[in-house]
């Protein structure tokens, strides 16, 4: 399977070739490399690799040593310490030499082994499981990357939309406090005029009010980017790239049903329902080979011995494996329901992220094409208003429906933004 970094290193070599947002490519990467959650997502996947490794050597004998050396007065120790130097004499038999040996020194040391013949296929089982788990980490670390990256891609495309929207409402602003000194037929006693001149205070105030908001989102989106990045953020990189060219690259990826969480917990579940295997293996027979060297020192000589033989153990009542297979049966059913309901979920939300997708992308488009018939209608009436044609409230009215539409196209963005984060954690090979 292609990895996070290959998707990336495809992705963006094709959004250059269509002189997409090279920052975009560069800032990530250091997202990337600074995010704690992937680090530690990375580091669990590779210790689920390595308990893969080890349940695939179930099947490798186990070879230790040991020794002591010691200093005794008990009989029955000095006795078979005797034995096993090979040296007893008639005199060791006689009673007051059995009953009072003195202190005494020896040493062993022994090498043995301990292969596993038959296990009741527990490290068959022990090895399915494992890997179902490492898979389940596998599928973890990209939906943490997707988790992090879609966040990313949210507040980058927030952060352009507030920079333009920022110098949208900025030039407004200017124009209307322009107005504002040019207009001079405020006086109360031409109550047209008196209205006109309180209509512009409202639309100058409206209009602060909005650039204010947009200034306070643009300052904490960057702060949250610069803590994610670990570095300043160029804004005017920023302003100058194309986003559309990397949302439009990564939605021509394939998109599949379920999110990558979901399928992490569905190679738990698997590793669930082989665990009910696993403890059946208590209850089948554990057959092994074993064999042991071991060289005896004592006062009189040292000499060393072998042992090889077979051993079989069939645990016919234990305590602890009371009701474990009904207990571990009950906890697969759960795991598989709960997979079936996160499926469920996952359907439900992919329909809906498709649907407000589509919807909030209709309504974006005549939006924009709104724009650009209130843009022309704002230039005609201020024709119309200087050659007197219109009245000063007639002409607010139309700059009113300007700024409206602009707060109405900042809001589709921050939506679309929001939604779209939503939709990419579908996508297949992040």
């Amino acid at each position: 399977m292609k990895s996070f970094k290959g998707f990336l290193f495809i992705l963006f070599t094709s959004i250059s070739s269509a002189n997409a947002d090279s920052y975009f490519e560069e800032l990530w990467r250091k997202v990337e490399q600074s995010s704690f959650a992937v680090k530690a997502s990375n580091e669990s996947h590779k210790a689920s690799l390595e308990e893969l490794k080890m349940a695939k050597n179930h099947w490798l004998p186990n070879v230790y040593l040991q020794g002591s050396t010691f200093v005794t007065d008990d009989p029955g120790t000095n006795m078979f310490a005797l034995l096993s130097q090979r040296k007893i004499t008639n005199a060791d038999f006689m009673p007051g030499t059995l009953n009072d040996p003195g202190m005494n020194h020896f040493t062993k040391m022994g090498v043995g082994f301990q292969l596993p013949l038959y296990q009741g296929f527990a490290g068959t089982n022990y090895k399915n499981m494992a890997n179902h788990l490492a898979l389940a980490e596998e599928k973890s670390f990209q939906a943490t990357n997707k988790m992090v990256f879609s966040e990313y891609f949210k507040m980058f495309s927030l952060l352009k939309s507030y920079l333009y929207h920022e110098e949208s409402f900025q030039k407004t602003l200017t124009q209307m406090k322009k107005l504002e000194s040019s207009y001079q037929l405020g006086s109360r006693e031409n109550l047209l005029g008196y209205s006109g001149k309180l209509g512009i205070k409202n639309l100058i105030l409206k209009t602060q009010s909005l650039l204010e908001m947009v200034q306070v989102k643009k300052s904490s989106t960057l702060n949250a980017l610069e803590e994610l990045s670990g570095e300043k953020i160029s804004v005017k990189n920023v302003r100058e790239s194309d986003f559309e060219y990397v949302y439009r690259n990564l939605t021509q990826k394939d998109f599949q049903y379920n999110r990558s969480e979901t399928e992490a917990f569905k190679e738990k579940s698997l590793a669930q329902s082989v665990a009910v295997d696993l403890h059946k293996a208590r209850f089948r027979p554990q057959v092994s080979l074993f064999g042991e060297q071991s060289f005896f020192k004592g006062d009189r000589d040292s000499a060393d011995s072998k042992v090889i033989g077979l051993n079989v153990q069939w645990a016919l009542f234990s305590k602890e494996n009371i009701n474990l297979d009904s207990k571990s049966l009950y906890q697969s059913y759960a795991a598989n329901n709960a997979l079936l309901a996160m499926e469920q979920r996952d359907e439900v939300e992919r329909k809906k992220i498709e649907d407000v997708d589509k919807l909030l992308n209709e309504s974006f488009v005549r939006s924009l094409e709104s724009k650009q018939f209130v843009n022309e209608q704002v230039s005609v009436t201020s024709k119309l208003f200087k050659n007197g044609i219109i009245n000063i409230l007639q002409f607010l009215e139309v700059l009113n429906q300007e700024i409206t539409l602009n707060e109405k196209i900042l809001e589709l963005e921050e939506k679309r933004a929001e939604n779209r984060a939503q939709k990419l954690q579908f996508i297949k090979e992040i």
